[in-house]
């Protein structure tokens, strides 16, 4: 049985990178080099890898259908059941270049890795991306974000693309047929697949990009929601004086 500590109010201080909200309506809470959290309405409990974390950066909280809880760490993926905290790795010696040929319906974040880590309900399954070919060898294809579409399509985003995959084929949306103007820098943190179908995608200085059937725009430029001084690289914008 995982000891916990409790206290009225969230301790944390180091930042929050996940928020999720369980089927008993419970929410989860995973800091940026803290832990989690749970609160179940009346009091905040808390655990670490002291009570078997895998580590104390949490980059994404999910629920399978059996409500376990799933915890996408700085190192590794741990579940919660019961009380009990369990850890597992990755086979990174053993990548799979065929997406069919596993299943199961977690996936998690490898890391700096160039692929992502699909949990079959055994094993967890590191799934290598098809990269653009003659692109840039330097570009990074580590994993930032995941969402599930309304047609059940899993988007995958990258700093370097946002991967789809239809449990036939994987299809990889770059700088080109996302449609960036040539001095754009594409650096994607998230993605959003919305209960109408459409396709949100945050970026790092060039703002959302907004996918919708074969329509791409950037709604944060349109909207006038990037500020006049932003280098569009990801800095702090510079102060105007008026």
């Amino acid at each position: 049985m995982v000891s916990t500590s409790q206290t009225d109010t969230l301790k944390f201080t180091s930042g929050i990178r996940a928020i999720f909200q369980d089927r008993n309506g419970n929410y989860w809470f995973g800091s940026h080099n803290e832990g989690v959290s749970y609160y179940n309405g009346k009091s905040f409990e808390y655990f670490t890898t002291n009570e078997g974390l895998s580590d104390n950066q949490i980059r994404s909280i999910q629920e399978d259908k059996n409500g376990k809880i799933w915890f996408g760490t700085g190192k590794g993926v741990s579940v919660y059941d019961k009380g009990k905290v369990t850890t597992y790795s990755s086979n990174f010696n053993n990548p799979r270049y065929e997406w069919n040929d596993t299943s199961g319906d977690l996936w998690f974040s490898a890391g700096e890795e160039d692929g992502i880590n699909r949990f079959d309900g055994i094993n967890m399954n590191y799934l290598i991306f098809p990269k653009p070919k003659n692109k840039n060898p330097d570009n990074s294809y580590g994993v930032t974000d995941i969402s599930k579409d309304k047609d059940g399509k899993i988007w995958i985003a990258t700093y370097s693309a946002l991967f789809n995959y239809d449990e036939k084929k994987t299809t990889i949306f770059d700088h080109n047929n996302l449609k960036l103007k040539e001095n754009d820098v594409l650096h994607i943190r998230s993605v959003f697949a919305d209960s109408k179908g459409r396709i949100w995608i945050g970026n790092n200085g060039i703002g959302v990009l907004l996918m919708e059937g074969n329509s791409i725009i950037n709604f944060s430029e349109k909207n006038n929601l990037i500020h006049p001084t932003s280098t569009r690289r990801g800095d702090k914008s510079q102060l105007r004086h008026t």
